[in-house]
């Protein structure tokens, strides 16, 4: 007994859901904490600055961990 909607209650139910993931992803985005500097482009995506972060590790294969710097290399690292 599948009912097919009609075009106004179809167009009511798109609009809701699209309302409704709109608002969900605003709500996920990352919130810059007060009187921090941010990546003001960062700000606007959902996974911040994670992405550009990959992306320079594994063009440099260079690590920031604890504030010391450790080079990967064949899939170990090692204290620099």
């Amino acid at each position: 007994m599948g009912a097919v909607l009609s075009s106004a209650a179809g167009t009511l139910l798109a609009a809701a859901v699209v309302l409704v993931l709109s608002t969900l992803y605003k709500a996920a985005l990352p919130r810059p904490l007060a009187d921090i500097p941010y990546n003001r482009d960062a700000a606007g995506k959902l996974f911040g600055d994670v992405p550009e972060m990959i992306g320079y590790v594994l063009r440099t294969k260079r690590v920031f961990v604890g504030g010391r710097e450790k080079r990967r290399s064949a899939g170990r690292e090692s204290g620099g």
